[in-house]
């Protein structure tokens, strides 16, 4: 017997398939449950630019935090409440915005509504009131980081 996990972007779910080795599952209905996956999240609330918070998270926890679906989103909120901006793992890199984990950028919640072509330097994403904003990458705020 051996599992497999799925992960769907669609729907931010992971579901581990279930066969015997060296067979498929055939046309048989298989049991199966799902679950969302979500690494946690803490913000830091020192002043640091976008490149001194990518660095902290680095050294510290995991990584810069990405806002990959809208459960990431609410948790992101709720844990930066108070803070004007908090920076996110979003950038800016040839014309194209991308999250630094390699994460596609499939949910995406600009103020605005949609993505900016930024200014010059403001090419570091942060989270602002429920929604995404371009900062200057030199600007001082908190940031969100993964834990280990």
């Amino acid at each position: 017997l051996w599992v497999l996990l799925y992960y769907s972007h669609l729907t931010s779910l992971t579901c581990p398939l279930i066969a015997q080795f060296g067979k498929t599952a055939g046309s048989k209905k298989k049991p199966f449950y799902c679950y969302q996956y979500m690494r946690k999240m803490i913000v830091v609330n020192e002043n640091k630019t976008w490149d001194q918070a990518l660095d902290y998270c680095r050294q510290n926890y995991t990584d810069l935090a990405s806002v990959l679906t809208d459960r990431e989103m609410i948790v992101a909120v709720r844990r930066s409440w108070g803070q004007d901006q908090v920076w996110i793992a979003l950038r800016f890199v040839v014309k194209y915005w991308l999250w630094i984990s390699g994460d596609a950028l499939e949910y995406e919640v600009w103020s605005g509504g949609q993505q900016q072509c930024p200014v010059e330097g403001y090419y570091c994403g942060a989270l602002s009131d429920k929604a995404w904003i371009n900062k200057n990458c030199s600007q001082k705020y908190g940031f969100i980081c993964y834990k280990k």
